[in-house]
């Protein structure tokens, strides 16, 4: 006779069921649900994002997600006066990462600043969320600025105090810290299914406040305010239990080009000038082709053990 085994998720139906739920347990506790202009306008402060070409500033960029042979994916920018958000707002599915972005397009090559840390927690019943609920007023976790109803999950958002410039260097300590803060949140008390957290890094969208959840049209994403908090880098650090994720480099200037002149270079790194100028020796290609590394090793080695150790299917 087979072993019965308990099941770990809810059905479709139970699932809707539980987003009514969640959404009488949030008015219930006072929380009132906030308009997606709001919340974005709230996350993205009035003078934060470009107002005139050139100014030296990002915008959003919001992405329109469509299945395999249904459309092709868009992505909008949104600039300071939020107009282009209805272009998300009711959309299927809709993604906003916390960041701006230099151009046009969602890529951390043009990632500018990021203005809040924010953790997916999935399947989240009504217990679970009770249970966030009890322990963000306790103090056991750090209360979000925002938690917004996704469908099956919710979303924590940390606004920051001031953006953080999203320099390559700082890439693998925001990493870093994200992934510790979510094994902090996503746990056997806040999931039914706590041993599948979802490790995103820094660059991930999420679900645009105002469009539809996987649940669809009728169960729409939803911001609900929390607190007027907004957080350091270090205060999210001190939140999360013996962790040791070094900061410091956080505050080190991005490496520049030197300006170093030839003459310099002579006496400087004479093993250089000899290979480089005096034989003519081409720069060396990359590490896997026997020459040297052309990125952050660190980062790589990083980057390479979540891909072979943790990635599963179905996450983003």
């Amino acid at each position: 006779m087979a072993k019965y085994t308990k099941r770990r998720d809810k059905r479709g139906y139970e699932w809707k069921s539980a987003y009514r739920e969640k959404e009488a347990l949030m008015l219930e506790r006072g929380y009132l649900e906030v308009s997606p202009h709001d919340f974005y306008r709230e996350l993205f402060p009035a003078g934060s994002l470009q107002q005139e070409p050139e100014d030296g500033k990002g915008n959003i960029i919001a992405t329109q997600i469509r299945p395999s042979g249904r459309g092709r994916t868009r992505q909008w920018v949104i600039d300071d006066s939020l107009k282009m958000l209805d272009k998300v707002i009711g959309d299927r599915f809709g993604l906003i990462p916390p960041i701006s972005f230099y151009g046009k397009s969602h890529t951390k090559e043009n990632a500018h600043e990021l203005f809040a840390v924010v953790v997916d927690v999935d399947y989240v019943g009504k217990q679970q969320l009770k249970n966030l609920l009890k322990q963000f007023g306790n103090g056991v976790q750090l209360r979000p600025t925002y938690l917004v109803s996704s469908g099956k999950g919710v979303h924590l958002y940390y606004f920051l105090q001031e953006q953080v410039q999203l320099y390559r260097n700082r890439e693998e300590v925001l990493a870093e810290l994200k992934e510790a803060l979510i094994r902090r949140l996503w746990n056997d008390t806040s999931s039914i299914r706590p041993d599948s957290p979802d490790i995103t890094g820094i660059y991930q969208g999420f679900r645009c406040v105002g469009s539809q959840s996987k649940l669809g049209a009728d169960f729409p994403v939803k911001a609900y305010k929390l607190s007027e908090n907004r957080y350091t880098l270090e205060d999210i650090k001190a939140s999360i239990p013996s962790c040791k994720v070094d900061l410091a480099p956080l505050y080190e200037k991005p490496r520049r080009k030197s300006t170093v002149t030839l003459e310099e270079a002579k006496e400087l790194y004479p093993e250089w000038y000899e290979k480089r100028i005096v034989q003519g020796e081409p720069k060396q290609k990359s590490k896997k082709q026997g020459g040297t590394w052309v990125c952050n090793e660190a980062l790589y080695e990083w980057w390479k053990r979540k891909i072979t150790e943790e990635v599963k299917a179905g996450g983003r």
